[in-house]
């Protein structure tokens, strides 16, 4: 997930700098950063957040705000890649404002990743034992790295590799 932000990162340099912006880049990244969160990491995590609930009811509080980011996260990158598809299908550059709000949108992915990290698994840690971090459903390797095959998402992992 960190390549693919840092893959659009290089592009809205790049834009800013006033070179051409990779727009089909941008929209595999998006349908990436849109659908592997809501296809595999988030209904695991979300899973893991209602158990924690229920074992211990007072960490709620501390859970809430990640799953209220989950909650909006989807909006915010449906309007954004509705307007890099145009832009894909178009050509031209983006407007300012659209690559300020693109900017804003990575950098909100990476403070959510890094509240997940710093925030939320120790909570889960603190309230959850070793057998509730076991249920099969908790598979949740990202398909771009390891031994997986990627599949909707190989078109992105070859843009990926061809940029680095």
């Amino acid at each position: 997930m960190r390549a693919v932000m840092d893959a659009v990162e290089r592009e809205i340099a790049a834009a800013v700098a006033g070179r051409p912006l990779d727009a089909d880049l941008i929209v595999l990244s998006l349908r990436y950063l849109r659908d592997f969160p809501e296809w595999f990491h988030h209904p695991r995590e979300e899973a893991l957040f209602a158990l924690a609930i229920r074992k211990d009811p007072s960490r709620e509080a501390a859970l809430a705000p990640v799953m209220a980011e989950h909650d909006a996260q989807p909006a915010s990158n449906e309007r954004l890649l509705d307007a890099f598809e145009a832009l894909a299908e178009d050509g031209g550059q983006p407007p300012d404002d659209t690559l300020t709000e693109l900017r804003r949108y990575i950098e909100d992915q990476r403070r959510h990743m890094q509240r997940e990290n710093e925030e939320i698994f120790p909570v889960l840690l603190a309230v959850l034992d070793e057998a509730d971090w076991t249920f099969e459903a908790l598979d949740i390797a990202d398909p771009l790295h390891g031994t997986r095959d990627p599949g909707a998402f190989r078109p992105l992992l070859d843009r990926i590799a061809v940029r680095r």
